[in-house]
């Protein structure tokens, strides 16, 4: 047979139909015959590990329930290691119908995280909406959360906001149980003598914590102890062999180091997250990481290399239906393009935000529209930009920009001869930059006063 070239040789003893002799013959076998042998070699898939394999054969034998049995837990796994596509064209196949209401609740929440990495939220809505969510259901938090998520990726942000409240009560027990039953799985495996099982349920109660605690310090502007937490989240990770905590933990401190002007040390960071989002299939979260590497391009002066990343995740946030990260990188390409000169796509990308109904971006957009005024000489306008910014920073509490938005008015008064008026702008600035620990800033501030 092999030499007639009918089979060929695995070279590891055995021998495998050609793919377009195996067409012919699985065509001709009885409907039945091909349904038993799906099944044997669903079993056998399975007792590999290979359970996106698995769930094709089960499917093809027409046991849906059992490939959604199968693959339901072992779904971030199966992500992890790249099997998203095949997953979603295998349970995109299956009727919800057909299926128990457990197992009917499993298929809707596993095809919402499928269409979620690859950034369909309508898709996800509709999957999430054909079917009541009870309050006392244990799937009930993931489910609000995941349509949560989509309807403010389209746009629907008081629609969200009901979701997230529908969710609120039982999904924030299960947050605050979260370590605690990682613990107690911990204890149990060690009971058991499961002594690696306790380990990594151990890391990985340690990780949730480090990651939080170093959310905590990020947000109190606490950067050596944010950093420290969050390298001891990414050890935890590593040794536990969790890539996306992993991922989590490269994206967490590639923006802090970016935030402060270290981009030697964030874009290692950012390459990892990239790389593993890319692996996985996760298009959100890769070009929620490419949006945020524009943005530390733009904090480190780095412009020009600003453009590609924006340029790359605005055209899939449009196409995603998703406003506010539109509005972001828009933003962020036109303060690139207004620093580099370019004033005409800077004017443009910044009306293009202020027309987006995302008003925390539209300070940024005013900024920018300062900018490209300022150096045409328009100084009135000018300054009606960098202050309408100013005030929109201090109703959002957006200290950092607010800090920026001190300083260009001082340049704008300086320009006039104003020179009072500049003083107090730029201790104004110098005050902020220095409570946000950003030395390059309090540098430049201290050179222009």
């Amino acid at each position: 047979l092999i030499s007639r070239r009918l089979v060929q040789s695995d070279e590891q003893g055995g021998v495998t139909l050609l793919p377009a002799l195996a067409e012919v013959v699985y065509a001709e076998l009885p409907v039945e015959t091909q349904e038993e042998m799906h099944g044997q070699a669903a079993q056998i898939r399975a007792e590999r590990g290979e359970y996106t394999a698995a769930a094709f054969h089960l499917y093809a034998a027409g046991q849906s329930e059992a490939a959604v049995e199968l693959w339901y837990p072992q779904r971030s796994n199966e992500i992890n290691r790249g099997q998203a596509g095949a997953a979603l064209a295998i349970f995109s196949q299956i009727s919800q119908r057909r299926l128990t209401s457990e197992r009917r609740k499993e298929l809707l929440l596993l095809r919402s995280e499928l269409h979620e990495l690859i950034g369909e939220p309508a898709r996800v809505i509709d999957e999430l909406s054909s079917i009541e969510w009870t309050r006392g259901d244990p799937a009930t938090p993931e489910a609000m959360l995941r349509l949560g998520h989509a309807q403010d990726a389209q746009g629907q942000s008081d629609a969200a906001l009901d979701t997230y409240q529908a969710g609120l009560d039982t999904v924030t027990q299960l947050l605050r149980q979260g370590a605690q039953l990682h613990v107690q799985r911990s204890l149990t495996h060690l009971r058991q003598r499961e002594m690696q099982q306790a380990w990594k349920e151990a890391n990985l109660a340690r990780f949730h914590a480090e990651t939080m605690l170093g959310v905590v310090h990020d947000q109190r502007g606490d950067y050596e102890t944010a950093r420290a937490h969050y390298i001891s989240a990414l050890a935890t990770a590593e040794e536990a062999d969790y890539p996306a905590g992993m991922a989590q933990s490269h994206h967490y401190l590639a923006m802090l180091a970016g935030r402060h002007g270290v981009m030697a040390e964030a874009l290692p960071h950012f390459e990892q997250a990239i790389d593993f989002y890319e692996r996985v299939g996760d298009r959100v979260n890769r070009e929620y990481v490419r949006s945020n590497l524009a943005s530390a391009y733009i904090q480190t002066g780095q412009f020009a290399e600003a453009l590609a990343p924006a340029e790359q995740a605005m055209r899939f946030f449009e196409a995603m239906g998703n406003p506010f990260r539109t509005a972001q990188n828009a933003s962020n390409l036109a303060e690139a393009h207004a620093e580099l000169g370019n004033l005409e796509p800077a004017q443009r990308y910044a009306e293009l935000v202020l027309a987006q109904e995302e008003p925390h971006s539209h300070p940024y957009a005013l900024y920018t529209l300062g900018t490209v005024y300022k150096q045409r000489g328009d100084w009135e306008r000018s300054w009606l930009s960098y202050d309408h910014c100013r005030q929109m920073a201090e109703t959002n509490d957006d200290t950092y920009l607010l800090a920026f938005a001190w300083r260009a008015l001082g340049e704008v008064y300086v320009a006039t001869q104003q020179q009072a008026s500049a003083d107090a702008a730029f201790a104004q600035a110098l005050e902020l930059f220095q409570r946000l620990n950003i030395a390059e800033e309090v540098r430049r501030t201290e050179e222009l006063m």
